[in-house]
């Protein structure tokens, strides 16, 4: 029996809606998460009132970052907020845990940073993601405005560490929060996913001095593309934002340690003047190279995604 596996979809009902935002992972005997997280609020199953459950999400979270990305995922044009990554290829990641790996009670922070330092271990052997791995969220709809889901937009192959794992996906997916359904995903809706896609993109515009953050549309009656740009999907800051995610990502997760938590022994140099003020700071916490050269999709295919006309 697997130690995680999601909800079974009774016949004739759509599995986005009887899955739900959440689409709850059940965790069995045997799973390493429900038996070692322990700040985690289990949910009982919906179906059978019993099962211990969790956010989808957070097993992305969690696993993601021990897989590396083929390269059939670019080609397949993954997108993060089109698609998540498979239940099986998530229990692959979990089966290559060590038998070293530590598993005694902790919170998930701590749990994040032991599957790290399984991810680094020298001569571990990697769990690969192919296209086949990754499944569809709920779709949008023809009727959806660019302007009002163009931040879903964002290349599962360029959301890689310098190593080529998805850890940046993890680090994003657990960042964003649940992102199964259509509507959390909506610009216009403001989630936790569409502020924190929002908020990503436009400091991604700030950090870098090669392009220029375009104004925002104004709000549409009803709601509608409330925060987006206009047609975003297309227009070169997009484009070129979607390259620097990952390393925005990163730096967010590892920022530069203040004085009072430098290892003991760590002496800084002495000050002899004032320093002047860093017109530039976030630039400096880059803490991975760029993964790959920016990737700029077609206006074409862009608006086929979002059924407009090119």
């Amino acid at each position: 029996m697997a130690a995680m596996e999601l909800r079974v979809v009774p016949a004739g009902v759509d599995e986005h809606v009887h899955r739900g935002v959440q689409n709850f992972v059940r965790l069995r005997r045997g799973s390493i998460i429900h038996a070692a997280v322990n700040n985690c609020t289990w949910t009982a199953d919906p179906d059978d009132g019993t099962t211990p459950c969790v956010p989808y999400h957070i097993v992305e979270g969690l696993y993601a970052r021990l897989i590396e990305a083929a390269a059939d995922v670019a080609a397949a044009d993954i997108q993060f907020g089109h698609s998540r990554l498979g239940i099986e290829i998530l229990l692959a990641a979990e089966a290559s845990l060590s038998s070293e790996f530590d598993s005694s009670s902790c919170g998930i922070d701590e749990f994040v940073r032991r599957v790290e330092v399984e991810a680094a271990r020298p001569g571990r052997t990697a769990v690969v993601a192919f296209a086949r791995h990754f499944f569809p969220l709920e779709p949008f709809l023809m009727a959806d405005s660019i302007d009002d889901v163009w931040a879903s937009d964002v290349e599962a192959a360029t959301l890689v560490d310098s190593s080529g794992r998805l850890a940046p996906f993890a680090d994003l997916a657990l960042l964003v929060g649940p992102r199964n359904a259509r509507a959390t995903r909506l610009l216009s809706s403001n989630s936790a996913y569409s502020a924190s896609l929002v908020r990503l993109a436009g400091a991604v515009g700030r950090l870098d001095t090669g392009i220029v953050l375009p104004a925002p549309i104004a709000a549409v009656p009803g709601g509608r593309g409330r925060g987006g740009f206009p047609l975003a999907a297309h227009c070169p800051f997009f484009q070129r934002a979607r390259t620097l995610t990952a390393e925005e990502i990163m730096k967010w997760k590892n920022p530069p340690a203040k004085p009072e938590e430098r290892p003991i022994g760590e002496v800084g140099r002495p000050r002899t003047r004032a320093r002047r003020p860093n017109r530039e700071p976030n630039r400096r916490r880059f803490v991975a190279a760029r993964s790959s050269p920016p990737v700029l999709n077609s206006q074409a295919r862009a608006s086929k995604r979002h059924g407009h006309a090119a």
